[in-house]
């Protein structure tokens, strides 16, 4: 998967052109569809607008596992859909979204591991041509009060956790979720030295691939 770059409000115009790309959908109960999707995508409403044999169709988010968006040079974009969560500190599993209610989102896939996969949520996704190469853009407002940025979760769970870009905040995610998302490699959170985490690169891949490679061993 090629950078994605999380854009600011300033970026928004660029949404305002609709347009139509070859993708599939692979539906919940495995179901595969061919269609064509329409961006700008947004990625917490009910549903998303699609052409099927050439013909306008709406379809529910809630009915979707997997979305796959291909760009005119041929690059796949997967979205996973999913239900973002938190876990308090009674290690209950809640909803993180702002309505206090789980909410179907679709979030761009950027890495999988086997058993750990890191996904970008936004508001908005769109794909930029820049210098002649298209982009899928993750969009966000820079005041958005809602959980935009890196996500973990398991390949075959459609709960989605996010995880703050900051070592302090990772330390409370990581021990509240370690037999959630950490399973099978005993203790992780507590092995993790958050004062070596490199500040020039995002601490949820760092974990996510020091938890691949702790399973591996």
């Amino acid at each position: 998967m090629k950078k994605l770059i999380l854009l600011l409000l300033f970026f928004m115009p660029l949404l305002g052109l609709a347009k139509f790309y070859n993708g599939k959908i692979v539906y919940n109960n495995g179901k595969v569809s061919e269609v064509q999707v329409n961006l700008p995508l947004k990625a917490s409403k009910k549903s998303i607008s699609v052409k099927i044999n050439n013909k306008k169709e709406s379809v529910k988010i809630s009915d979707i596992k997997y979305l796959i968006v291909t760009s005119n040079s041929g690059e796949d974009f997967v979205f996973k859909r999913g239900k973002l969560k938190r876990v308090n500190k009674d290690g209950e599993i809640k909803s993180a979204s702002l309505l206090g209610k789980d909410v179907d989102g679709l979030t761009l896939v950027d890495k999988v591991y086997d058993d750990i996969i890191v996904s970008l949520g936004a508001q908005q996704y769109t794909i930029k041509k820049v210098k002649g190469k298209e982009t899928m853009y993750a969009v966000s407002e820079s005041n958005s009060a809602g959980a935009y940025g890196y996500v973990l979760s398991k390949p075959d769970d459609e709960n989605i956790y996010f995880f703050f870009n900051s070592a302090a905040e990772l330390k409370i995610s990581l021990k509240r979720t370690k037999d959630i998302l950490f399973s099978k490699c005993p203790e992780f959170a507590e092995s993790i030295n958050y004062k070596e985490l490199d500040k020039k690169q995002s601490f949820v891949h760092q974990i996510a691939e020091e938890y691949n490679n702790c399973v591996k061993k």
